[in-house]
């Protein structure tokens, strides 16, 4: 059976238990993937105005050590 959720867990273990002989694993292990979704994320919240293109490269800077 091929699985089209995104990670392990609660529904991907629920698939598994269906009796399939073959269930793959879940596409989020893809960085591909991960990518597209984060990238679809921060665009949909943009348009929502919840965060802006600052928010966005502050988090992708490395926290320094303390």
């Amino acid at each position: 059976m091929l699985s089209a959720l995104l990670a392990e867990g609660f529904f991907q273990d629920k698939l598994r238990s269906t009796g399939a002989w073959q269930v793959t694993t879940p596409l989020l292990p893809d960085v591909m993937i991960a990518q597209c979704f984060l990238e679809r994320l921060f665009q949909a919240l943009e348009e929502a105005a919840w965060v802006t293109k600052k928010v966005e490269v502050e988090a992708a800077k490395p926290h320094e050590e303390m």
